[in-house]
């Protein structure tokens, strides 16, 4: 997964956290984390916060990712319902697992 992607995912579930947490969790420099947390902020409801320790970053209380997961289960029944599919169907059905499926 794309790291940028991560840190909002991290920042969705937790709400805030700092710039040296994110970067020990996923391998990185404070200052790659900074970028990254820069570019998202262009894009995304996040805010930077100046703190002792680093500082750190939260997202706005309102925003959530709307990217919900299916179970193994509901992911293999679709891929199963998809093999009887064509066209169009069958382009939808791809569309809803690429974007649903764990």
């Amino acid at each position: 997964m794309e790291r940028r992607q991560q840190i909002l995912e991290l920042l969705c579930q937790r709400r805030k956290d700092t710039m040296q947490n994110l970067a020990a969790e996923l391998g990185v420099s404070e200052r790659t984390i900074r970028r990254d947390v820069e570019i998202l902020t262009r894009s995304y409801p996040l805010e930077t916060v100046c703190g002792r320790y680093g500082g750190g970053v939260r997202v706005a209380d309102w925003y959530h990712l709307d990217r919900q997961r299916m179970s193994p289960r509901q992911t293999a029944l679709l891929r199963r319902l998809a093999a009887d599919l064509r066209g169009e169907d069958l382009e939808v059905m791809e569309q809803i697992l690429l974007k649903f499926a764990s």
